[in-house]
């Protein structure tokens, strides 16, 4: 599953270069699933704007009735015709409505106590307005904590109030219960590693599935700033700590968690490696340290007990 956003130029909102960059985008997500020998992947478009996403769709080579448009919930509980009229359009074409909000800590919900009740709101109101069906109505508002402007959602107070969030939703809706993953280091670092550790950890054991809405990423991004690796990572990890008591959780979240947190900056942390320094462009394999920093963490989190599935 992949959430593909269109490029935000400096022009009029609805002018001729925002359909035309929304159409563009869906085709070539669309080519590029099809290069990757997975044509049947589901993708969510999530343009800036209505119109965008509008001309995304095409069940030949674009938004298909099986995949979806992004929809968001604007804080505080708010919405606008932009939103409304994907959602308009997305039942009128029949494919999937993808909703995400959450909260913001200090803003006019108050504290994380109060954010963590506005997140759960928002929730409501994108199943009643929105018509939700998937995507990570998150509650993450522990985005907006860290010690600077860069959004980070691996640490507290963020953290517990959206596992918090995600309970609540848990414990009273069927559907995907997404967890947005947002790193304050880049990939190819173990710090990363760790943070994503934490995440999903704490995710799963709040019943969250591990939807990611933008992957997992340091959100001030560079070309060529990602990889597999961290999202295979999240992957074993998560098919391994399934089931894990909420309790038992706790206590590792806790111990993960101080081993990055003194390490978070106002800038966020480092900021990792490309994809070409972590991979081999010729064989697209993990060059050998990345592979040695990959299996380090691997083995620490087996001594602290979790058990990856081989």
């Amino acid at each position: 599953m992949g959430c593909t956003w269109a490029p935000r130029f400096t022009h009029q909102r609805g002018s001729p270069l925002e359909v035309h960059s929304g159409r563009r985008m869906a085709s070539w997500a669309r080519e590029a699933i099809r290069r990757a020998g997975r044509p049947g992947l589901h993708f969510v478009s999530a343009c800036p704007s209505a119109v965008a996403d509008i001309a995304a769709c095409n069940p030949e080579d674009g938004v298909r009735t099986s995949d979806g448009l992004m929809v968001s919930v604007i804080a505080e509980l708010k919405t606008d015709y932009e939103a409304l009229g994907k959602v308009a359009y997305a039942l009128d074409y029949g494919c999937i409505r993808g909703t995400h909000g959450g909260s913001v800590i200090g803003g006019w919900a108050g504290g994380p106590e109060g954010a963590a009740i506005v997140s759960i709101a928002d929730f409501l109101g994108a199943v009643m307005v929105y018509h939700h069906r998937v995507g990570p109505v998150y509650g993450d508002h522990g985005l907006t904590r860290n010690p600077g402007t860069v959004p980070t959602s691996s640490f507290n107070p963020g953290m517990w109030g959206t596992e918090l969030t995600g309970q609540a939703i848990a414990r009273n809706y069927m559907g995907v219960n997404g967890r947005f993953f947002l790193t304050a280091a880049g990939p190819g670092t173990e710090m990363q590693l760790w943070e994503v550790a934490a995440l999903v950890i704490a995710g799963l054991s709040s019943g969250r599935d591990l939807f990611c809405g933008g992957g997992i990423r340091r959100y001030k991004v560079r070309p060529m700033l990602g990889s597999a690796l961290e999202n295979k990572f999240h992957a074993e990890l998560g098919h391994a700590a399934t089931g894990i008591k909420r309790g038992d959780a706790n206590e590792l979240v806790k111990q993960i968690v101080g081993k990055y947190k003194d390490k978070i900056t106002k800038d966020g942390g480092p900021w990792g490696h490309t994809f070409n320094e972590i991979y081999d462009l010729e064989t697209l394999t993990p060059r050998p340290k990345f592979i040695e920093l990959y299996q380090r963490v691997k083995n620490e989190l087996q001594g602290m007990g979790i058990d990856f599935k081989e």
